[in-house]
């Protein structure tokens, strides 16, 4: 077997890290420091604008729109299907369950001392 140059796994060499940079430092300005006074919350009721009649008109149509899409028809048909496949389900589940415990009963039935 030949020798090779290569070394017998590729971390086995360790690499020399340089000097780590550091944050230059410097001095804050004292004009951009932050200023003594804090401002607080002021409320003006003068400023607020008064809600104009046309955005309350188009509130109220599209409250009527949405009556609207909530009588659709087909809406009602697809959730009275709901309701009758979920009483159907309940109906079929209720015999299953009853034609199960049926052999028990009329086992219990049967036996004199139950």
């Amino acid at each position: 077997m030949a020798a090779t140059n290569d070394t017998p796994h590729r971390h086995a060499k360790k690499t020399s890290h340089g000097p780590r940079k550091r944050k230059p430092k410097f001095e804050v300005p004292v004009e951009a420091a932050a200023p003594d006074t804090t401002n607080g919350w002021v409320y003006r009721a003068d400023e607020v604008p008064e809600p104009s009649p046309r955005v309350e008109t188009a509130t109220a149509v599209a409250d009527e729109v949405v009556a609207e899409e909530m009588m659709n028809p087909f809406l009602v048909v697809g959730m009275g299907m709901v309701f009758v496949g979920l009483g159907a389900f309940g109906l079929v589940s209720l015999t299953a369950a009853g034609m199960m415990v049926a052999p028990f009963r009329l086992a219990r039935n049967l036996l004199p001392g139950a």
